[in-house]
């Protein structure tokens, strides 16, 4: 996946780590220009009056598509922040309720954050408000991180964006190997609802979260 992503999406610095003079600056794009979140702000909205999370990334992706096709750049700004987010290691421990219970850390680096914070809470420094599972096992969140980068900087040609946050893109492709139990190229679900239907146990290969990461 990856390799074939950096060679078609990519100038030949990112993927091999040989400056390209004729490449696009950081920043810059062939269609518009990247607008650093500092230039434009947070942006962020809730999941709903009871889940009150903010932009939950499960179901971002379904209303992604929106936000991309009408205000884009707060669309690569919000995925900018969830790829500065992979990246973070937080060992704080905190609980989850679902099933026995137990204690997990807020983030785990690689591991796509379930969501950004919560109001009551520290929003873009408190991640993972969602305490119901253990959201680093979950099987859909690193694949539809991936899967909207592609779909955004296709639609935004934006240079600037696909640099910014290629290393979390590959960290997060990298964090979902473990969960290929045989080794056959395919993840596998463990036993719980580790993905967005966190009422559903699935076990074994699933075609919801096996599709998406094929996809």
């Amino acid at each position: 996946v990856l390799p074939t992503m950096a060679a078609s999406l990519l100038p030949s610095d990112i993927h091999t780590g040989r400056p390209d003079a004729s490449s696009t600056p950081v920043h810059e794009s062939v269609g518009q220009d990247f607008v650093a979140a500092s230039e434009i702000g947070h942006f962020a909205y809730l999941e709903s009056h009871s889940y009150k999370m903010y932009n939950t990334f499960d179901v971002h992706f379904y209303a992604s598509f929106a936000l991309a096709l009408l205000w884009p750049e707060l669309e690569l700004s919000l995925q900018t922040d969830f790829a500065r987010a992979t990246l973070i290691q937080d060992e704080e421990r905190i609980p989850y309720y679902g099933g026995r219970g137990g204690t997990m850390f807020r983030t785990i680096r690689g591991s796509v954050p379930h969501d950004l914070g919560e109001p009551s809470g520290d929003p873009w420094h408190e991640l993972n408000s969602y305490l119901i599972w253990d959201v680093s096992r979950w099987k859909d969140l690193n694949p539809k991180f991936v899967l909207q980068v592609y779909r955004d900087y296709v639609y935004t040609k934006n240079i600037g964006f696909i640099r910014n946050v290629w290393p979390a893109v590959k960290e997060a492709v990298d964090y979902m190997l473990q969960f290929d139990k045989d080794g056959d190229g395919m993840i596998e679900n463990e036993g719980f609802p580790d993905q967005t239907y966190d009422a559903w146990k699935v076990e074994g290969v699933s075609a919801y979260t096996g599709g998406l990461w094929l996809a």
